[in-house]
């Protein structure tokens, strides 16, 4: 398996690499799931950057997002954030967070520093599930050290 889930204080910090493709992220997103631990985490947190090769499509992304969408009935609490530099798997990050029906859930960054400090600096989601239209505009264009992706207002 491609990817190394660990359970941290608050959330989870999953690592992956080689090359991936959607059995290896729907059987993480399962075990993530399934876990009696997943009701109190506050992030799940997906490093992508040693991932050589991420064999995702359209439809591979949308059910992804279907996932995480119905794990957040569960725990209506958690950012789904992920972290890459390589501009392919940026794009289908990007297209992850595009459709997604709760932007403010999600955030995208290129460096692991990045993305641990924005998690500290956030509460708990309340009920994510009905985040209103306006939280949609805490995303702007950030990523100094990489190309410019979607990320939450710093």
């Amino acid at each position: 398996m491609p990817y190394r889930i660990t359970w941290e204080k608050q959330g989870v910090y999953n690592k992956l690499w080689d090359s991936v493709d959607i059995g290896q992220i729907r059987r993480m997103m399962d075990i993530i799931g399934a876990d009696e631990r997943f009701d109190d985490i506050h992030y799940v947190l997906n490093d992508y950057l040693d991932v050589t090769q991420l064999s995702l499509t359209p439809p591979h992304i949308d059910e992804i997002v279907a996932i995480d969408i119905a794990q957040s009935y569960s725990n209506p609490r958690y950012y789904s954030i992920s972290v890459a530099k390589d501009k392919r798997i940026l794009t289908l990050l990007e297209y992850w967070a595009s459709i997604h029906i709760t932007p403010g859930r999600v955030a995208l960054f290129t460096s692991l520093e990045q993305a641990r400090a924005w998690i500290s600096t956030r509460p708990p989601l309340m009920n994510s599930r009905w985040m209103p239209a306006s939280a949609a505009s805490d995303w702007r264009r950030s990523g100094p050290d990489g190309p410019d992706i979607p990320g939450p207002a710093h």
